[in-house]
Order: structure tokens, then C-alpha cells, then sequence
């Protein structure tokens, strides 16, 4: 079992670290504290680029523009740096992570959340507008084995767009399962973490990849 820092939300750096460490796949990511490191960060990432706010006191970051977004050159990415140093005036500003811009996929979700009667619960559902209309999700007590996420992945009303319905190319549902099996695992090794969402995740035909993280710790 490992110990997460103190403070109630662990910073998506950090987020990202213990995903990787657990073998849920991320993205290359450089997390920078001052504007003179951007230029290096994006070229060693490659452009375009992603570029988000890290703040503790900023939880949903695409609610209040801190998300930037196809970020071409080094003149873009010192505006959008400063851009976001400007949203969280009179917030805890630690910097920002910058990712490479990922191309268009399939989005699921990953959730996870102690319930008082039962313990840690893993979710799982289609992304995007999915999510939010549809409410095509999947609930279990976990951990789960791989074998068990593909049940919960197949038990969605929506599994034929992962699938590959339509005369669509199916999507990598292995990958997925072991990296919602391995999710399912977190509140295992970090006993203080009480809740995890990964949204979006990203589904490719040979590969999956988790775009964002949000870590509650308990303390």
C-alpha cells in the first residue's frame, strides 16, 4: 500500500505519475512552474499541444477556460501560459501540464467512490454526450479482473460503438478492460484515496489512453 501527499486533491502531475505507475496508459506530459520552460516543454513534446492549469482551488478546469487547446508554436504557448496564470489570480497557481494533442477517439469513463455500505465502487460508461445523456453506465463493487471489466464493458447498451457496429473497425476492448482492471485496483494500494475519475478516456483501435485524472484524497 502506498501513502498519497497531504491536501485533498492530489495535482494532475502527480495524478498522472500514479496512473502510469500502475499501468493505466497516459500520454507524454512536461508539468512546468514558469513561462521561460515553455518553449523546451512543447518542442520536446512535439506540436500541437494541450496546454491545462495545475491549482489545487481549480478542480474542473474546463469550466473556467483552463484547458487550451491546439496550440501550434511557441508564441501560442506563451499566451496560453499566461492565460492561465491569469485565471487562477487569487487562486493557488503551482503551473501547468502540457500533453501533445491526442487525435479524435472514442471517449469512455473510469469512476471510482467509496460507498459507506459497500466500499470502493468502479464505474464505467461512454464518454462525452454519452455520459451526460444517456446515462449508459456500469456499477460494480471492486476490484475487478480483467475478465470481470470486459463484463462490465460488454453490459453497457452502447459496447456495439466500441465493438465496431456499422461496419465500424472494433476498438481495443482488451486494452480497455485491463486498464479498467487496474483502475479498479487504486483504492487498494492508496488506501486514503476516496474518489478517482479519469474523463476522458480514449479508445483507438490499437490502444487506449487515459486524457485526464482527478484524484480526492480523504485527508
Amino acid at each position: 500500500m502506498d501513502s498519497l501527499p497531504e491536501g485533498k486533491v492530489i495535482l494532475e502531475p502527480l495524478g498522472m505519475k500514479i496512473l502510469q505507475k500502475n499501468a493505466i496508459p497516459t500520454p507524454e506530459f512536461r508539468f512546468i512552474q514558469d513561462i521561460a520552460d515553455v518553449g523546451e516543454a512543447c518542442q520536446q513534446i512535439g506540436y500541437p499541444v494541450v496546454m491545462k492549469v495545475v491549482s489545487p482551488d481549480i478542480i474542473h478546469k474546463s469550466d473556467v477556460g483552463g484547458v487550451k487547446i491546439d496550440i501550434y508554436d511557441e508564441e501560442a504557448a506563451n499566451a496560453a501560459y499566461l492565460h492561465l496564470e491569469q485565471i487562477a489570480t487569487g487562486k493557488d497557481f503551482r503551473g501547468v501540464i502540457i500533453y501533445p494533442m491526442l487525435p479524435k477517439a472514442t471517449e469512455v469513463i473510469f469512476g471510482i467512490n467509496r460507498d459507506p455500505q459497500f466500499g470502493p465502487l468502479v464505474l464505467f460508461g461512454l464518454g462525452g454526450i454519452y455520459s451526460e445523456v444517456l446515462k449508459d453506465i456500469a456499477l460494480r463493487i471492486a476490484p475487478v479482473d480483467e475478465k470481470g471489466a470486459l463484463e462490465m464493458i460488454k453490459s453497457i447498451k452502447s459496447y456495439p460503438i466500441l465493438a465496431g457496429g456499422r461496419g465500424q473497425k472494433p476498438l481495443d476492448v482488451a486494452g480497455l478492460a485491463k486498464a479498467l482492471a487496474n483502475f479498479s485496483r487504486l483504492p487498494f494500494i492508496y488506501p486514503d484515496l476516496q474518489e478517482a475519475d479519469l474523463n476522458p478516456v480514449f479508445v483507438y483501435e490499437d490502444k487506449v489512453m487515459a486524457a485526464d485524472v482527478r484524484l480526492i484524497s480523504k485527508k
